[in-house]
C-alpha cells in the first residue's frame, strides 16, 4: 500500500483502515462462504494451499481462509498498528497454517516465491497507480493459482463522491480534525442507517470517506484488470455476477483471452447498474458517456476542493443534470436520488443540523465488485 494511505492512517487519532467489528463469526463467515462461492471458490479447495494477502488491515477477513487450514498463509501489511491483531490472529491458527505476517511497503520487498492463491481486497485501488501495481502482482500467482481482487471504479464510488462534496459544505475546515468526524458522522448516520451489512463504524466510514482527501484516491475497474492481464489470466468469477453464456458446450473455444473479451463486452452493457445498489436496471448499449460524467464531475470536485471556488458549484450541478436526464428514463430511483441530492446542496452549511436529502439519502453506489482470476500461462 502507498505511503500516502499508510501516513494518513498511521496519525495521531486516525482509526485503522477497513476497521470491522467482528461481532458475530459465524455471519461474518457464512458471508464470506456465499461470496466465495458466488465467486467460483468451494472452501475445499483452499486447504493446503499457500496463501499470500496484500493489505489485510486488521486481518478479519483472513480467518474465513484460515478455517479452510491452508498450509500456509502470508499477511503484508505495511501498518504497523496493524501488526498486534495480526499476530493473534496468526496464533489461533498456528496448529494448522503456518502463519506469517511482513510489515513493509509491497515495492519494498523483493520477491522470490510464488503462491497458490494471491488476495487483494480493498489494495489495488488504493495505490497511486493501480494498474502497474496490479501488474507487478501477476507474477506471484503461481501457475494454474488463483488471484482474488477487488475493484472500484468512478461510477460504483459516484454517490460518496457528491457526500464528499456535500462534507465539505457541512464543516469548519479550519475546526479540528475529530470534530469534523464527529458532526458528518452524525449528520451522514441517518443514510449510513439505511445501507445493508455496513459492519464498520460510522466514525471509520466518515474517515475513508469524506476526510481522507479525493485527490488522492483512485480508481481501477473490471474492465481495466483485463486489459492488465491480457491473456495470462482468464476471469472464472465475479460478484455481483454477470458472467452468462448460453452457448452449447460443445462450440466453446475460447481461448482464456477471447473469454476476457466476452466479459468486457457484458460488463459494457451492464456499467449502470454500477451507480445505485437499490437497482438492476436492464443491460444497455452506449453506456460509456456514464463514465466521462462521472469522471468529469470527480474531477470538478476534487478542484472545488482545492481551490474553493463557489463558481464551480453551478458547473458541477449542470453536469449532473446530464446524468441525471440519462437515468430518467428507467424505472427506478436513481434519477430523482440524483434530483434531490442537486437540489439540497446550494442550501448546506456548516450551521446545518440536519441533512434533508429525500430519496439520495438511501442511495449508496455499488462500491467494490469481487473478481476471481485463474492464471492459466506459465
Amino acid at each position: 500500500m502507498q505511503n500516502r494511505y499508510v501516513n494518513y492512517y498511521a496519525q495521531e487519532g486516525r482509526l485503522i483502515p477497513a476497521q470491522v467489528h467482528v461481532r458475530d463469526l459465524t455471519q461474518l463467515f457464512a458471508t464470506r462462504r456465499a461470496l466465495f462461492m458466488q465467486l467460483g471458490l468451494p472452501p475445499g479447495l483452499l486447504a493446503g494451499k499457500s496463501v499470500l494477502e496484500i493489505g489485510p488491515a486488521q486481518g478479519a477477513h483472513a480467518r474465513y481462509i484460515l478455517e479452510q487450514r491452508p498450509a500456509s498463509y502470508t499477511f503484508l501489511e505495511a501498518n504497523p498498528f496493524c501488526t498486534p491483531t495480526l499476530q493473534q490472529i496468526a496464533q489461533s491458527y498456528a496448529a494448522h497454517t503456518r502463519c506469517e505476517i511482513i510489515t513493509e511497503l509491497f515495492e519494498s520487498r523483493q520477491w522470490s516465491q510464488q503462491y497458490d492463491v494471491v488476495w487483494c481486497e480493498r489494495t489495488i485501488e488504493c495505490q497511486q497507480d493501480p494498474k502497474g501495481f496490479l501488474a507487478q502482482v501477476l507474477p506471484l500467482v503461481a501457475p494454474g493459482g488463483i488471484l482474488l481482487l477487488t475493484t472500484i471504479d468512478t461510477l460504483s464510488a459516484f454517490p460518496d463522491f457528491l457526500r464528499y462534496l456535500a462534507a465539505k459544505r457541512l464543516v469548519d475546515a479550519q475546526s479540528p480534525y475529530a470534530q469534523q468526524c464527529q458532526r458528518l458522522a452524525a449528520l451522514f448516520g441517518p443514510h449510513l442507517q439505511t445501507l445493508s451489512g455496513l459492519k464498520k463504524p460510522v466514525i471509520n466510514w466518515v474517515e475513508e470517506n469524506l476526510m481522507f482527501p479525493l485527490c488522492d484516491k483512485k480508481f481501477i475497474s473490471q474492465r481495466d484488470v483485463l486489459e492488465v492481464v491480457g491473456g495470462q489470466f482468464q476471469v472464472t468469477g465475479t460478484a455481483p455476477q454477470i458472467l452468462k453464456d448460453w452457448r452449447w458446450y460443445q462450440n466453446i473455444t475460447d481461448t482464456p483471452a477471447q473469454a476476457n473479451e466476452r466479459i468486457a463486452k457484458l460488463l459494457s452493457k451492464q456499467a449502470h447498474n454500477l451507480l445505485d445498489y437499490r437497482c438492476h436496471y436492464p443491460a444497455m448499449e452506449h453506456v460509456e458517456q456514464l463514465y466521462r460524467l462521472s469522471e468529469q464531475i470527480m474531477k470538478l470536485i476534487e478542484q472545488h476542493d482545492v481551490q474553493g471556488d463557489a463558481q464551480l458549484l453551478p458547473i458541477i450541478l449542470n453536469a449532473l443534470e446530464e446524468m441525471i436526464h440519462f437515468y430518467a428514463p428507467l424505472d427506478g430511483p436513481t434519477a430523482q436520488s440524483l434530483q434531490d441530492f442537486s437540489q439540497a446542496l446550494p442550501l448546506l452549511s456548516p450551521t446545518t443540523e440536519r441533512l434533508e436529502m429525500g430519496l439520495f439519502s438511501s442511495m449508496f453506489g455499488r462500491g467494490v465488485q469481487h473478481m476471481l482470476l485463474t492464471r492459466v500461462t506459465v
